[in-house]
């Protein structure tokens, strides 16, 4: 891990370049998120420097020898301000419409923590779009204050949009702690990892839930992921999707730097029978319900991921597949962050189109295909 002194370089190079770059702070709530949500963790994933924000993360790093220095990002949002006011950029916050500190009070605290920047404030509801005014003013640094995972999924959009950004993170409550209006822990339960107990005394109702996560379910969340799941493999669904002109339906994966096209997939959470599963998962990955259920497959194939492969702490993963027809239009597809691009090849192209690691796997899925395909006309 980088010790703190170099992560302010760093944050100050990405001030200077002319790249946008996105800095986000996990902690084990956040991990525990992103584990269930592909968009989320593909934001946090693509993230030019990562800072842990959390003990438990310190306290899992220990256990699998890695000194990880945590810097809260409540720390680092003070000095972005003031570093891009020497630098005379643009910094435009983005809050929720009716939070504790106003655009009014934000505004201020910019203002005076960076005299030599211009500073907008833009407020949104949740699920509500940008306004034309962030664009026209096209700012280079911008702080999102949107509560996760809202706002490292929308930082890793403008991120990807580029422009004039130069650096964009998600700062959680920051705003509140510099308006004044909420009030951070001692400095010494800082020090120590105990911020969440004082979190948890002043604001029991709404922090209990969020504390016995961080607390209790990622513990035992790390040692099941790094100590027993690798003697397991990981339950996941593949969608064989196909339209009435006979073509299946292929992604490109945004989880590789190549082009890796591949069938539509996900996990099999717990408590989920492969049908539920795959419907959810081609809904969040394709934005579209237009499916007719034709059959399921259970257990078709196993393979065991490469060496310093990690997925869930597994060994491999296990295959369930279900044969999907598609009853909407080619193009209604709106494909999550997951993936770049999608097409639709005839069904003997298949083998030829996908990524050539998938042949052993796609042999057997399109031979479940054609059987079931003729055991229908019969």
């Amino acid at each position: 891990m980088l010790p703190v002194p170099e992560v302010y370089q760093i944050i100050g190079h990405f001030l200077l370049s002319r790249r946008a770059r996105q800095i986000v702070t996990p902690n084990p709530e956040i991990l525990l998120e992103a584990e269930h949500n592909d968009e989320y963790a593909y934001a946090l994933n693509g993230a030019n420097l990562a800072v842990p924000d959390g003990f438990g993360l310190s306290i899992a790093g220990w256990v699998k020898g890695a000194r990880l220095s945590r810097v809260p990002g409540s720390d680092l949002v003070p000095y972005i301000i003031k570093k891009g006011g020497e630098l005379g950029l643009r910094q435009a916050a983005i809050s929720w419409r009716g939070g504790l500190s106003s655009a009014e009070q934000i505004k201020a605290v910019l203002n005076k923590m960076a005299p030599g920047s211009r500073v907008r404030i833009f407020e949104l509801e949740r699920g509500e779009d940008l306004p034309v005014e962030y664009f026209d003013f096209d700012p280079q640094v911008v702080l999102v204050s949107l509560g996760a995972p809202w706002q490292d999924i929308l930082a890793a959009r403008l991120r990807d949009e580029g422009r004039s950004l130069r650096l964009v993170m998600g700062v959680g409550g920051s705003f509140d702690f510099l308006t004044g209006l909420a009030k951070r822990s001692p400095r010494i339960l800082r020090s120590i990892g105990l911020e969440w107990l004082w979190r948890l005394v002043r604001y029991p109702r709404a922090r209990t839930k969020r504390v016995l996560r961080a607390v209790i379910v990622f513990p035992l969340h790390f040692i099941i992921r790094d100590f027993i799941n690798k003697y397991f493999y990981r339950p996941n669904v593949v969608g064989f999707i196909y339209d009435r002109q006979g073509r299946v339906l292929l992604l490109n994966s945004n989880k590789e730097p190549r082009d890796f096209w591949k069938l539509p997939q996900g996990g099999i959470e717990a408590g989920e029978s492969p049908q539920q599963a795959v419907l959810r998962e081609m809904s969040e990955e394709l934005g579209v319900t237009n499916f007719k259920l034709h059959a399921c497959y259970r257990h078709v194939f196993k393979y065991r991921w490469p060496k310093h492969y990690d997925l869930g702490g597994y060994k491999g993963q296990q295959q369930s597949l279900c044969l999907l027809e598609y009853l909407g239009q080619p193009d209604d597809i709106k494909l999550s962050a997951e993936n770049k691009d999608y097409k639709w090849v005839p069904m003997d192209r298949l083998l030829q189109e996908a990524d050539p690691v998938t042949k052993m796997a796609y042999t057997k899925f399109r031979d479940l295909f054609h059987n079931y395909s003729q055991k229908i006309k019969q």
